[in-house]
């Protein structure tokens, strides 16, 4: 007899009963809001007046974010850069109820920024600023060992990947090595085309397009 799959809603308040693992890449978001009134006298572009700006976790740090927000016991681990970002990253993430997170910071690498102007209700632009680099072999080291020891502790694994080099190939290939060896499912939401680390894993959340 086939199990029957119970509704969304009921899906949802299980997972105040479950304890995610979630590693990836984190992104600052910032939004600044404004008006633009005039053209620059300098060039054809807007002028744009700033009255306001909001600062939210983006990338895998929304990811993380919104498991806690419906209810899961929530492990986050990521890398961060030595920087006002990165310190505005934890300020963030000390503020998010049921997360416990580990931010592993590099003093080469700056922590991924995107900020979007927006006027009208109309994004005007945006900007990044970050480090795209695989990171260093020790940090790699350090994130195997942190989930080594507590992935024992938790029902799902989920590794979402940005391209921003937190999840080298061989990283993600080892984190699933981990998780099988263990029992343990694992959701990738993934970037790019090559799928081919993502090998063994239980759901892989990518969009229509890719």
């Amino acid at each position: 007899m086939n199990k029957v799959t119970p509704p969304l809603s009921a899906c949802i308040k299980l997972l105040s009963k479950a304890k995610v693992l979630c590693v990836g890449d984190i992104i600052l978001d910032k939004f600044v809001y404004g008006d633009v009134e005039r053209i620059s006298p300098e060039a054809p572009i807007p002028v744009f007046n700033i009255r306001s700006d909001k600062l939210m976790l983006g990338g895998a740090g929304n990811v993380a974010s919104n498991l806690s927000g419906l209810g899961a016991k929530t492990r986050f681990i990521t890398v961060v850069g030595d920087d006002l970002a990165g310190n505005d990253v934890k300020k963030l993430i000390t503020a998010i109820p049921n997360m416990a997170a580990t931010l592993i910071s590099e003093k080469e690498r700056r922590t991924s920024i995107k900020t979007r102007y927006i006027a009208g209700g109309q994004q005007m632009m945006r900007t990044d600023d970050e480090t795209i680099a695989l990171i260093k072999k020790g940090t790699k080291q350090r994130i195997l060992k942190l989930i080594d020891s507590a992935l024992n502790n938790y029902n799902v694994l989920v590794i979402a990947d940005y391209a921003k080099g937190v999840l080298t190939p061989d990283l993600i290939k080892q984190l699933i090595k981990i998780a099988k060896k263990i029992k343990i499912p694992v959701i990738v939401d993934p970037q790019g085309s090559n799928y081919t680390p993502y090998k063994g894993v239980d759901i892989v959340t990518q969009n229509r397009k890719e």
